[in-house]
C-alpha cells in the first residue's frame, strides 16, 4: 500500500499561488502529482484543472512529486504567467495561467 502524501499550495501567505492541493499520483508507474482539490476562482481553476488531473510540469519544471509544485513556483511573482501541463482522462493539457 502506498502511503499518501498531500501538499496544500492553496493557502500560501508568502507569495503567489496556483490554488490547488496535490498528492502523489495513484497511477502505477506515473511520476507526477495528482490534483485533489482546486480553489474556486484560483489560477488553477481558471486553467481548467480539476481533481483527478495529474500534473507533469509547472513553470517549465518537471513535476515528479507533490513537493515539486511548490519548488517550481518559489521564484514566481504574482501577475506572472506560468505554463502548467497535466493529463486528465488520457488527454495532455498545456495552459498558461497568471499567478494570483
Amino acid at each position: 500500500m502506498m502511503r499518501e502524501r498531500t501538499a496544500d499550495f492553496g493557502a500560501s501567505m508568502r507569495g503567489p499561488e496556483l490554488g490547488l492541493e496535490v498528492s502523489e499520483s495513484a497511477l502505477q508507474g506515473f511520476m507526477g502529482a495528482c490534483v485533489t482539490a482546486v480553489a474556486p476562482g484560483s489560477a488553477a481553476d481558471e486553467a481548467g484543472l480539476a481533481p483527478g488531473a495529474d500534473l507533469v510540469a509547472v513553470a517549465g519544471k518537471k513535476i515528479t512529486t507533490p513537493s515539486d509544485v511548490a519548488a517550481a513556483l518559489k521564484d514566481v511573482r504574482s501577475g506572472e504567467p506560468v505554463t502548467v501541463t497535466w493529463f486528465a482522462e488520457g488527454i495532455r493539457h498545456r495552459v498558461e495561467v497568471t499567478m494570483k
